[in-house]
């Protein structure tokens, strides 16, 4: 399972975070699409999935799932 809650992320010298207040949870085995138009954060939030971005490390629900 993937769960955050409540997740931001802002990239250093960014006037506002890339993503602000998200609330997802993945339950194990789902499939999920991410799309929008560019410059959303569709990237930004898969990186903060894999621990990627964003400060510090990845939300614990992320860390007891990661290999």
């Amino acid at each position: 399972m993937i769960r955050f809650e409540n997740v931001s992320v802002r990239y250093e010298g960014a006037a506002r975070p890339t993503l602000s207040g998200v609330d997802l949870t993945i339950p194990e085995g789902e499939l999920v699409l991410v799309v929008g138009p560019s410059g959303v954060g569709k990237s930004t939030l898969l990186g903060a999935v894999s621990g990627r971005a964003g400060p510090g490390p990845p939300p614990a629900a992320v860390r007891a799932r990661a290999p």
